[in-house]
């Protein structure tokens, strides 16, 4: 892979790994405060994680799993 991929690739991991803890971030808050709004991002952030982790990509089954 030469470098111009690999970089990309970190990238894209940095931003699906970013949504991923967002979501896990409003869920938590849900939990604590019980504010509909917070599970409502939770699920937008999440679902953001999903549609921009590449098919086959290893953390894929984990996005899925929030």
């Amino acid at each position: 892979m030469c470098n111009f991929s690999l970089a990309i690739f970190k990238v894209f991991s940095f931003i699906t790994d970013f949504f991923n803890n967002l979501g896990n971030s409003y869920m938590s808050c849900f939990d604590h405060i019980g504010n509909l709004s917070d599970i409502a991002e939770a699920i937008a952030a999440h679902q953001k994680a999903v549609e921009l982790t590449p098919t086959g990509h290893a953390h894929l089954p984990d996005r899925f799993s929030n």
